[in-house]
């Protein structure tokens, strides 16, 4: 259940590891390339529901990580290849499927 109407939509594996209410079911889920929601990162991510929404507090630092954040771009293109490329190697997506 969402906590709250604010939560973010989407989410990387690092901040849901973090922030998450619950560990990934063992289930196929749809992810793509994007900035997450949370750390404002270009990463593969997944709906932010995959994670069981987010904890209290989700949200306090947000100034400090769009500050930190190496980018703020929402949508990037990308080919094809270099994103089957990113999502086959990355431990983003090995640890979801744990």
């Amino acid at each position: 259940m969402r906590l709250a109407d604010n939560q973010p939509d989407n989410i990387c594996h690092d901040c849901g590891v973090l922030w998450g209410m619950e560990k990934p079911k063992h289930h196929q889920c749809r992810c793509w390339i994007d900035t997450c929601d949370v750390c404002k990162k270009l990463r593969a991510i997944v709906d932010v529901s995959e994670w069981g929404y987010l904890k209290q507090g989700w949200d306090k630092k947000d100034e400090e990580r769009v500050e930190n954040a190496t980018s703020t771009t929402t949508k990037t293109k990308i080919s094809k290849d270099t994103a089957v490329d990113s999502l086959n190697n990355s431990n983003d997506m090995e640890d979801l499927l744990k």
